[in-house]
């Protein structure tokens, strides 16, 4: 059976940034393989489309570049919010705001988005809301091991 719009899949895959000799960032093994209903918006469209058609036991290998994965870098991701907002109940949690730590945030209007603290200053914090992965192509490797 080839992969098309509401097939189930399951699949492995190497994915490295920046081309097939670039650095792993991700891998997704038989022991805990990727399952995705195709056409449900579950995963990124343009890895979608570079499977269909393709069958159980195809292997595959193509890069996505940046601009069809997660976007461009932006700088404007990049805030600096006030650090009152990370006081519970009036007190400033630290271990949450050390350098590199992903904090899950909501909007006004209750979309959440995943920021990565940057810096720590005296009123402020300086949170990074860009994908890990923007302004990066990625190259996968891998192989269909189930259409149903």
């Amino acid at each position: 059976m080839k992969i098309k719009k509401n097939s189930n899949v399951t699949l492995i895959y190497l994915l490295r940034c920046d081309g097939e000799a670039g650095e792993v960032v991700e891998q997704i093994t038989e022991s805990d393989p990727l399952e995705f209903t195709y056409g449900k918006d579950e995963i990124l469209d343009a890895f979608e489309e570079k499977l269909e058609g393709l069958e159980e036991g195809s292997d595959f290998n193509f890069l996505l570049n940046h601009v069809e994965a997660y976007g461009e870098f932006s700088a404007d991701a990049i805030v600096d919010l006030p650090l009152d907002i990370f006081m519970v109940n009036g007190k400033l949690d630290k271990n949450m705001l050390e350098i590199g730590n992903e904090v899950p945030m909501k909007d006004d209007d209750g979309n959440e988005y995943d920021g990565v603290i940057l810096e720590v200053g005296d009123s402020y914090v300086r949170v990074d809301f860009n994908h890990p992965l923007a302004g990066k192509d990625l190259y996968f490797t891998g192989k269909i091991l189930s259409v149903k």
